[in-house]
C-alpha cells in the first residue's frame, strides 16, 4: 500500500504498534497565525468559542485544520531522510547506512533473541529496505521465496510479528532512512518489498487535486465539519493498521467531545503487483473500517516481468563504457516511440506499460453493508482502461458520485451537531462537481513512465558500476585525487584501512 526515500507500511500489530500517529498539518497565514484553509468564522462557529470569562477566541481551533497541501516529516506513512553521509574521516568510526543498522540491532536487542525475534532476519530485512533496487534486493535471496528475483514486489517469508514490529519501531525511532515500500500480512508471514517510482505516485496526485478543487466548492464551515484528502496515512483499528495510497475523511468537532474521524474513500495504485494482493489489502481495511464508501483500485500492469541487464549482456558492456546518464541523455523521443513507451535504451526495454486500469467500488445507496469487492453490480462498481485505449465513461462516472457522497456525509454530520439550518441549506446550495481530466492525466502518466524507466537505470547504474569503482579505488595502491570521488565512503573506508595497516605494523 504505499515514496521516494521513505517507507510506507501496512501491518496488523495485534499486540503492539510501533508506528506513531501524525500530527496535523497547520496553515500558517503570513503573520506565522494558523488559519482555517477555507475562510472565516461564521456566526455560529464564533458563538461555540465564546467564553464565560469573557477571553478572546482561543486560536487553537484553528490550528486543527490540517493543510492538505503540506507535508509533514513524520514516520506515519513517511519515513524521513534523516542520514546524512558526512566526509570527515574523524567520524569513520561513527557507524553510518548498514553498519550503523547492525550495531542499533544488536545494541537495542542485545539477549532479546528468540525463536520469534532473530536478529540476522532483521538485518536482512533492513538490508532489502536500505537497498531496495534489484541487486539491493537479491543480495537477501535466502529470504527471498519467488519465481524470478528480478521483480517487484519481493516477497520475504517466514517474518514474524515481532521481527517486523522491531524492524518498524528501529526505523521510526532511530530515524532510519528506507527506500522501499512495505506491507506485511501477519496471517501469512509474508513481507512485500517494493521499489517506489514516479508512476506509482501520478494517479493519486491529479486526483487529490480534483478532490482539493471538488471540497473548495462546498460552502461549509470547516471548523465544524473538516474533510481531509490525505495520503500515506493510516487506517487503524484493535486488529489492524493499514496506510493506503489516498484517503479522504471527515471530521466533525463537537462542541464538548472530540469528533471521530470518517473515512469516506480509499484508494490504492499497483506497479508491478498482483491485483489479487491489493484486493487482499483492501478487503481487510473494508473488514475493519465499514464507513469506507468508496474504494479506487488502479493497477499498472508491464507486458512482461522486468529485470535488469544481465551482466555480461551487449547493454550492459555497453553502458559500463559510458558514464551515467542524466534524465535528458538517457530518455528517447517520445515522438519516436508513443507517449507511454516502451522506453527502449541501448536494444534493452527499461518500462514497457501493457496497460492502465481503473477500478471502482461503492457501496450501495441503501446499503450498510460494506463494499463488495467481488460485486459485478453494474450500479456499484465500474472498470475502465486509461491505456492503450481510453475508456473510462463508466469509472468516471462512478467518481463522481462518490464525490457527492462526500457532500452527504457533511450535511450528516453538521444535522447531528444540531447546527443553524443555515448551515446546512448552504452545503445543499452548493453544486461542485468532480472534474477528471484525462488528457492531463495521461500527459503526467507518460512523463512518470518515462521517469520510472531512467529510475530503474540509475539503480541499476549505481549498484554495478559506481560502488564496484569506489570499492576499486579503495584497494588500489595510490591515493590518487580520483580515488576521493566516491566521498564519504571512499574516505571511511581508506581510514579504516589505514588503520589497520597500522594496527599490523605498528611504529617502532
Amino acid at each position: 500500500m504505499s515514496i521516494l526515500a521513505s517507507s510506507k507500511l501496512a501491518f496488523c500489530p495485534n499486540q503492539s504498534a510501533f508506528l506513531f500517529p501524525a500530527q496535523n498539518g497547520v496553515r500558517q497565514a503570513d503573520d506565522g497565525e494558523a488559519k482555517a484553509p477555507f475562510g472565516a468564522l461564521t456566526k455560529h462557529t464564533q458563538s461555540r468559542f465564546s467564553l464565560k470569562s469573557g477571553a478572546t477566541e482561543p486560536p487553537s481551533r484553528g490550528s486543527r485544520i490540517a493543510d492538505p497541501d503540506r507535508k509533514t516529516n513524520t514516520v506515519e506513512g513517511e519515513l524521513v531522510n534523516s542520514i546524512q553521509e558526512s566526509v570527515d574521516p574523524d567520524q569513520s568510526e561513527s557507524p553510518e547506512g548498514e553498519d550503523r543498522v547492525s550495531a542499533l540491532l544488536e545494541a537495542r536487542f542485545e539477549g532479546c533473541v528468540s525463536d520469534d525475534l532473530r536478529i540476522e532476519h532483521c538485518k536482512r530485512i533492513l538490508d532489502c529496505l536500505l537497498n531496495p533496487s534489484l541487486e539491493g534486493v537479491v543480495r537477501s535471496q535466502s529470504l527471498i521465496a519467488q519465481c524470478s528475483n528480478t521483480h517487484f514486489p519481493q516477497v520475504i517469508r517466514n517474518v514474524t510479528v515481532s521481527e517486523h514490529a522491531a524492524v518498524i519501531q528501529l526505523i521510526a525511532e532511530e530515524k532510519i532512512e528506507v527506500k522501499g515500500k512495505l506491507t506485511y500480512f501477519p496471517d501469512t508471514r509474508e513481507l512485500f518489498v517494493m521499489c517506489p517510482y514516479p508512476i506509482h505516485e501520478r494517479p493519486i496526485a491529479h486526483l487529490c487535486a480534483s478532490l482539493h478543487h471538488f471540497i473548495h466548492g462546498i460552502e461549509h464551515d470547516q471548523t465544524l465539519v473538516e474533510v481531509q484528502v490525505l495520503t500515506n496515512h493510516r487506517i487503524h483499528s484493535d486488529d489492524i493498521t493499514a496506510i493506503p495510497d489516498l484517503q479522504v475523511v471527515t471530521i466533525p468537532y463537537p462542541l464538548n467531545s472530540v469528533g471521530q474521524p470518517e473515512t469516506l474513500w480509499v484508494g490504492e495504485v499497483g506497479f508491478a503487483q498482483h491485483k489479487n494482493a491489493m484486493v487482499r489489502k483492501l478487503k481487510m481495511v473494508l473488514k475493519e473500517t465499514p464507513s469506507i464508501g468508496l474504494i479506487l483500485l488502479v493497477v499498472i500492469r508491464e507486458t512482461e516481468k522486468w529485470s535488469s541487464p544481465s551482466e555480461n549482456s551487449s547493454t550492459a558492456i555497453a553502458l559500463r563504457k559510458k558514464p551515467k546518464m542524466s534524465f535528458r541523455e538517457f530518455c528517447p523521443s517520445r515522438r519516436e516511440i508513443g507517449i507511454f513507451g516502451p522506453v527502449v535504451v541501448e536494444g534493452f526495454s527499461w518500462l514497457n506499460v501493457e496497460v492502465i486500469e481503473y477500478h471502482v467500488f461503492k457501496r450501495g445507496q441503501h446499503d450498510n453493508a460494506p463494499i463488495d469487492l467481488e460485486t459485478t453490480d453494474p450500479a456499484n462498481t465500474a472498470s475502465g482502461t486509461l491505456y492503450p485505449t481510453r475508456d473510462m465513461t463508466r469509472v468516471e462516472h462512478l467518481l463522481r458520485e462518490g464525490a457527492q457522497s462526500i457532500k452527504s456525509a457533511i450535511i450528516r454530520h453538521l444535522e447531528d451537531l444540531k447546527v443553524d439550518q443555515a448551515e446546512v441549506d448552504n452545503v445543499h446550495a452548493s453544486h461542485p462537481e468532480l472534474e477528471l481530466n484525462w488528457d492531463r492525466i495521461q500527459t503526467h502518466m507518460s512523463n512518470a513512465i518515462y521517469s520510472t524507466a531512467h529510475f530503474r537505470y540509475a539503480d541499476w547504474y549505481d549498484r554495478k558500476f559506481i560502488k564496484r569503482k569506489k570499492v576499486d579505488n579503495v584497494q588500489g595502491s595510490s591515493m590518487a585525487p580520483d580515488a576521493l570521488v566516491g566521498g564519504a565512503e571512499i574516505v571511511r573506508a581508506q581510514v579504516k584501512k589505514l588503520r589497520l595497516e597500522a594496527a599490523t605494523n605498528p611504529a617502532e
